[in-house]
This record gives C-alpha cells, structure tokens and sequence, in this order.
C-alpha cells in the first residue's frame, strides 16, 4: 500500500509539475502573440509612411521634370 501512496504522489507531483509547465508556456504563447502583433502594427505603420514618402518623392520629380522641361523650352525659343 505504501508503494501505491507513494507513486501516487509521485504522479500527482509530475501532473502539477506539467500543469506548471502549461501554465508558464500558455503565458509565454500570449506574450509572444502580443510582440507579434505589435511588431505587424509597426509594420504596417512604417509601410504606410513609406508609401507616403513614395508618393510625395514621385510628385516631387514630376514637379522637378515639369519645372525642367518649361525652362528648356523659354530658353531654346529664340
């Protein structure tokens, strides 16, 4: 009867020894799901600001190529 008692305990020891385990491993899942969404807002984030840039920069050179061409034209009029 003592050999029984005391593989039961023993059992019952490793079973809140893998429930422990669980417990801590479900918490590191949850703080790793957090990371992982913060870090695709961020993603998202900076790729929206980039395609801001982007677009500002294609402006930009449109301007730049506009202003060019007009002045290339007022100087090669006789």
């Amino acid at each position: 009867m003592q050999l029984n008692a005391a593989t039961s305990q023993q059992d019952r020891m490793t079973s809140d020894d893998v429930r422990a385990r669980l417990d801590e491993l479900t918490e590191e899942n949850r703080s790793l799901k957090r990371c992982l969404t913060d870090a695709q807002t961020t993603l998202a984030l900076q790729r929206s600001e980039v395609a801001t840039v982007k677009s500002q920069w294609e402006e930009k050179c449109y301007e730049l190529n506009k202003y060019q061409f007009t002045h290339w034209v007022v100087f090669q009029s006789p």
